[in-house]
């Protein structure tokens, strides 16, 4: 039975970094709700922290601390991987659910990302089980942690392979000049086990299940279609919407303002049109007026000569 917090035995390292800092969490990883039986016969949940075993083999349950940006990686590739599959009903894609892989002495995993073709059912999992799906993970995707990341780069990477996993890949996360920095590393199953897989020359890795490039752009994880354009996130796939309406908008409110422009020009154009027409019908009459006088004045003259 697993011990409490109370009861936790520190480790060698653990009592150094406690020695040196007290503030030492011993719930860094995460904690379990472990059910205890008090002496009133009462059960209560008493929090336990999570040990590097956990973080390999989660129960269902388990919370596990991650950093924002391991949170926004995996979210950012659970968006894209699903709108590239959407097309395909039987695909899915899960994230943080475990995985029962139906292999003898192989306790189940939870990738960070797993994609799987040929589900007959979408379901809410728990945990995924490979032997009732009759399907199971042909592509998983982990995000390593400055703290876990061998148990990504090494123990994960026996273990799927031993439970035949087609595609491995790891966006390791270690750290460089005090920051973390990141590298891709895929691995392909093949009748000799993992084989590396090849970056192309632009540092990315083409993912065949998904049909997509995954690589890198100042040190942010970015995926690409297969013309090597970039797939937006839903952050900036909002904002560049967002600056979309913006434009249309100012656009639409521009060609208001120019039809507006244009409708008063023509009415001033047409107002003086009016106005032309009336001074020149004024002329007209003018003249008329002055050759009906003059002609008066030459008829007077004629009938009185001097």
């Amino acid at each position: 039975m697993m011990t409490t917090q109370t009861m936790l035995p520190k480790p060698p390292v653990a009592e150094a970094v406690a020695d040196k800092w007290p503030t030492y969490d011993p719930f860094k990883l995460g904690w379990r709700e472990v059910p205890q039986l008090g002496p009133d016969g009462r059960v209560r949940y008493e929090r336990v922290p999570l040990t590097a075993y956990d973080i390999l083999h989660p129960k269902e349950g388990d919370f596990r601390i991650h950093n924002d940006e391991h949170k926004r990686f995996c979210v950012y590739l659970d968006n894209v991987l699903r709108a590239q599959v959407a097309h395909d009903p039987h695909a899915v894609v899960l994230h943080d659910t475990g995985v029962d892989w139906d292999v003898p002495n192989l306790e189940p995993h939870s990738p960070d990302i797993a994609l799987i073709f040929n589900v007959r059912e979408h379901k809410k999992w728990g945990i995924f089980k490979v032997a009732e799906e009759g399907a199971r993970p042909l592509l998983v995707i982990e995000i390593t942690s400055p703290e876990t990341r061998s148990i990504d780069l090494v123990d994960k990477a026996d273990q799927y392979e031993v439970a035949g996993l087609p595609y491995y890949v790891i966006v390791d996360a270690y750290i460089s000049r005090r920051h973390p920095a990141y590298t891709i590393v895929g691995y392909e199953l093949t009748p000799d086990g993992y084989v590396e897989m090849l970056l192309d020359e632009h540092g990315r890795l083409w993912l065949e299940p998904a049909h997509m490039w995954l690589g890198l752009h100042d040190n942010q994880l970015v995926c690409y279609d297969v013309h090597g354009n970039e797939i937006k996130n839903y952050v900036d796939l909002t904002s560049a919407y967002a600056e979309a309406e913006e434009r249309a908008q100012a656009e639409a409110q521009a060609r208001t303002q120019a039809e507006e422009r244009a409708q008063a020009e023509a009415q001033a154009r047409t107002q003086a049109e009016e106005r032309a027409q009336a001074e020149a019908h004024a002329r007209t009459q003018a003249e008329e007026r002055l050759h009906a006088l003059e002609a008066e004045l030459r008829r007077l003259r004629s009938e009185n000569p001097e």
